[in-house]
């Protein structure tokens, strides 16, 4: 038991420490610049759980390298950041390029986000499943995600849009439409 307590009171590996700093400063740019584009009400619960659960699980992982729910946090912080920013730009009132395109990038990983939160709370507070039992619904949240995934891969472009450059009058389309994305949802 000794061993394992001196293992979290030495300083940890260089290398780790450089890829939790680049991991928060790549979610700290997506929801930095995400905000500076606007707010929209409709999103900015993305933004917050980009940055609250991302440091939350750096802090957890930090202080615990191997702790499985600390990673489950920076992972589903790190997918809402995506989501966020792609958002954001793709709702910026402004002329920005490809912005119907990244702002389907932030749809895409919707399935993923679900996925990632459910496997979270399922795994709450040590990152394993409560019992064998558990891996049914674990199996099962991830064939619903695979299949909302599939659902949402299979609509390539943008809504309206034939072409990278073209998007519907007024500039970027709305997040109904980005969420609906010719899917029938």
């Amino acid at each position: 038991m000794a061993a394992a307590a001196n293992a979290y009171e030495e300083a940890p590996p260089a290398a780790r420490e450089a890829g939790l700093g680049v991991v928060a400063l790549v979610v700290a740019v997506l929801v930095g610049y995400g905000w500076h584009l606007g707010f929209h009400l409709a999103n900015a619960h993305n933004g917050l759980i980009a940055a609250s659960w991302t440091a939350v699980g750096l802090y957890v992982v930090r202080m615990r390298p191997r702790h499985r729910e600390g990673w489950l946090f920076v992972a589903t912080g790190v997918v809402h950041a995506v989501m966020f920013f792609g958002r954001q730009y793709g709702l910026h009132e402004g002329p920005l390029p490809a912005a119907s395109w990244l702002g389907w990038v932030g749809v895409w990983p919707l399935p993923l986000a679900i996925a990632a939160f459910g496997w979270m709370l399922m795994a709450f507070p040590d990152g394993r499943l409560l019992s064998r039992r558990w891996l049914g619904a674990a199996w099962g949240m991830a064939a619903v995600a695979l299949s909302s995934r599939s659902r949402l891969s299979s609509c390539r472009r943008p809504r309206g849009a034939s072409s990278p450059r073209r998007t519907r009058p007024g500039g970027a389309w709305s997040v109904t439409s980005m969420t609906v994305c010719n899917s029938g949802w």
